[in-house]
């Protein structure tokens, strides 16, 4: 098991490590800007490790009593240690405390591991976005009521 802390402050110089860890994880990765702006108005945490920087993160949004989770990403190397359970808790523990009432997400039909996460913290699939992501795939909606 690897040794990490959960951090809600996110510095500007940490965008390069995150923006790294982001086209390491996904074929059509959000841009440098797309994490500069959500250091402005969004819900960031990233899972930290001493030895290895930044290994996870996640960043979503809360729009009145309604959240919205943009992204979460594990470094594969870091995968299935409890980071993206940590991440994904510390967002709705987040969400809860600030009076939101369900979270609101969309994961690749083919993601089975982050399906299984999502569906551990009781989120639902509600819909289907068909050819949502740039490679053609369809996502779930999935959504959480707290």
């Amino acid at each position: 098991m690897v040794n990490f802390i959960i951090k809600e402050k996110v510095r500007t110089e940490e965008i390069e490590e995150i923006y790294k860890l982001e086209t390491l994880c996904y074929q059509a990765p959000w841009s440098k800007s797309f994490f500069h702006s959500c250091l402005q108005d969004c819900i960031f945490f990233v899972a930290y490790n001493k030895d290895n920087g930044i290994v996870g993160f996640i960043c979503g949004k809360e729009i009145g009593d309604i959240g919205c989770i943009y992204n979460l990403a594990v470094h594969p190397s870091f995968r299935r240690m409890g980071i993206a359970t940590a991440l994904l808790r510390k967002f709705i523990e987040k969400a809860e405390h600030d009076g939101v009432k369900e979270i609101w997400l969309e994961v690749k039909r083919s993601n089975f591991p982050a399906i299984s996460l999502y569906k551990k913290f009781n989120f639902e699939i509600i819909g289907l976005r068909k050819k949502y992501y740039s490679d053609g795939e369809d996502a779930y909606l999935m959504n959480l009521k707290i």
